[in-house]
């Protein structure tokens, strides 16, 4: 569920990252829409056929023609081609072409030998490539000089209590337990869903960067959303931490009372 709910929210930031272009120089009703319904399409139309259509042509017409043990590679091997179609494809029809790279990763999203193998292949590079990209593309750009001024900060903080309101998407989280709502286990599951859903600020950094650079926000509007999103994004995984190990140590001494009663009884 908490995995369900990342996805969407990306999903939403790309539609607004593809926003960001519409709202330079002059603004029109069609330069506006075109993007949302560009997005939708690629989203509701683009994901049907990457999620039913393509795997089933790809397992009939490729994959019967190589060995069983080389189908993940040969996987791989259309996934890269594959994404060289809605990647440019998104991007002229002025969606954001990562939403093309993500419809055409969902034709693949139920094969778990290929997950294994690129996980494999591809891990440690992917770990270095995902460093380089925000210290060059973010981290470089995060106006620390900027944070000396009191109103930047007290901004900041503002915008930090709006990005909180993920935290509410755990009031959504349905009882699975025997016991009350939000008491106990449920209690722990609202609260490990919020700080999960709190911690997802890593959009948040890219759409800032584009609109600063594409002089959407001034410099120090951009300052006080840096900060409010490193603040969302460092302290929930704390947080996130701290409810886990405090439920489980709950939950131990609630197993250890029960087998010392047990013990008593017999």
């Amino acid at each position: 569920m908490i995995v369900s709910a990342a996805v969407i929210d990306d999903m939403n930031a790309l539609v607004i990252l593809s926003q960001l272009k519409a709202l330079e120089g002059e603004i029109t009703v069609f330069k506006v829409m075109i993007p949302i319904v560009s997005a939708l399409a690629f989203l509701i139309i683009g994901g049907y056929i990457a999620v039913f259509i393509l795997p089933n042509l790809i397992a009939k017409r490729v994959l019967v023609r190589f060995k069983v043990e080389h189908h993940d590679r040969v996987e791989m091997v259309i996934m890269f081609l594959l994404v060289l179609i809605p990647m440019p494809a998104t991007y002229y029809a002025r969606a954001s072409y990562l939403m093309g790279s993500s419809v055409a990763g969902l034709t693949f999203c139920g094969s778990s030998g290929l997950h294994h193998v690129f996980v494999h292949q591809f891990k440690r590079v992917l770990q270095w490539f995902m460093r380089i990209f925000f210290a060059a593309s973010i981290g470089f750009q995060v106006p620390i000089r900027h944070f000396s001024d009191p109103t930047i900060i007290w901004r900041g903080f503002v915008y930090t209590i709006a990005l909180m309101g993920k935290l509410a998407v755990g009031l959504m989280v349905p009882n699975f337990t025997t016991g009350g709502r939000f008491r106990g286990n449920h209690l722990r599951d609202c609260l490990v869903t919020g700080f999960s859903m709190a911690s997802e600020g890593e959009f948040a950094f890219v759409i800032a960067v584009f609109a600063v650079n594409g002089g959407l926000i001034d410099p120090d509007l951009y300052a006080s959303v840096v900060l409010a999103v490193l603040l969302s994004t460092i302290f929930p995984p704390f947080l996130l931490r701290f409810t886990i190990s405090y439920f489980s140590q709950k939950n131990l001494e609630a197993v250890q009372r029960a087998a010392e009663e047990e013990n008593a009884r017999t």
